[in-house]
Order: structure tokens, then C-alpha cells, then sequence
């Protein structure tokens, strides 16, 4: 059997002295593939206003995750995505450009 040996106090503060991450752009890297790209959610009219723009146009992408559906469109070099849930409005966010500091 493969028994692992408890975790002692020097252990603890090995963990506690070493860094998650070398240099920030790691960590931004991390939370990146956590949280996705950088968005604003758009409300009141500048959302009703963009709303009645998609409207217009088709989405090059569209995904279906069986909770919620979302559409994504390009207007210019702005792109925008349209998440759909099924007991709620819809949420329109507007994706922000990347910062690659």
C-alpha cells in the first residue's frame, strides 16, 4: 500500500515561502485560461442599441452548452458575444482587445 506521510509544519512553510509563479506573466497566463478574455457587459441603451445592431447581421460562431446559448458576431474589429440562458434575459458583452503586458 502507498501511504503518503502527513504534511508537516516545515512542509506547510516550504509551501507558504515559494511562489505560485515565477514572473506576473505567468500568472496572467493562468487566470487568462481560467476567466477567458477580457469582456465588458454592456446594460441600458448602449446594450439595446448593440442589440438592435446584431439583429441585422448573422454570427460566425455559435455554441450550445444545454444551459445556456451563445452566439458570437463582428462588427468591425469589435467582436461581441450573446449569451442566452433559459430563464433569462440575454447577456451581450463586448470583447475587450488583449494587453499584452
Amino acid at each position: 500500500m502507498n501511504r503518503r506521510r502527513p504534511m508537516t509544519d516545515a512542509d506547510w512553510a516550504v509551501i507558504r515561502e515559494t511562489p505560485a509563479f515565477q514572473t506576473p506573466a505567468e500568472a496572467k497566463k493562468l487566470l487568462r485560461k481560467i476567466m477567458g478574455p477580457p469582456r465588458r457587459t454592456l446594460i441600458g441603451q448602449e446594450r439595446e442599441h448593440v442589440m438592435t445592431m446584431l439583429a441585422m447581421i448573422e454570427p460566425f460562431e455559435e455554441s450550445n452548452n444545454q444551459n445556456s446559448w451563445t452566439s458570437s458576431y463582428r462588427i468591425g474589429d469589435t467582436e461581441y458575444q450573446v449569451t442566452t440562458f433559459f430563464d433569462s434575459e440575454e447577456i451581450v458583452d463586448q470583447m475587450l482587445p488583449e494587453d499584452d503586458e
